[in-house]
């Protein structure tokens, strides 16, 4: 039996931002897909306030999403977390629904919160 393959390929819209832009633009990017600035504060593994970005690669046909952030201890290097496999037509839709996983698993500030 194996496991199922995934028969189309991973087109670059769904997750490469688009050529020429600017990092302002991957700014407004995350912003808008997490819901506001607000939401994109992670809150978990010594984050103590970090503003997180999702990044999204590809892999063996498929596109899979990781919250990253920066440690607020000593070395502040990046640390990460795991959202699985993401499959919309578009880097925006694939953002955002990453972005809800991330919300719905608790590792961001809650709406309305004051960090």
């Amino acid at each position: 039996m194996g496991t199922k393959r995934n028969p189309t390929t991973v087109r670059d819209e769904q997750w490469r931002t688009p050529p020429g832009s600017k990092k302002p633009a991957h700014t407004i990017d995350q912003d808008h897909a997490a819901g506001g600035r607000e939401r994109r504060v992670v809150i978990v593994d010594g984050a103590n306030g970090a503003l997180g970005r999702v990044a999204l690669q590809p892999r063996y046909r498929r596109i899979y999403a990781e919250l990253r952030w920066q440690a607020s201890e000593p070395g502040r290097e990046t640390r990460s977390a795991f959202l699985g496999e993401v499959r919309e037509r578009s880097r925006a839709k694939n953002l955002a629904e990453a972005w809800r996983r991330a919300h719905e698993e608790g590792l961001t500030q809650p709406p309305g919160s004051k960090g």
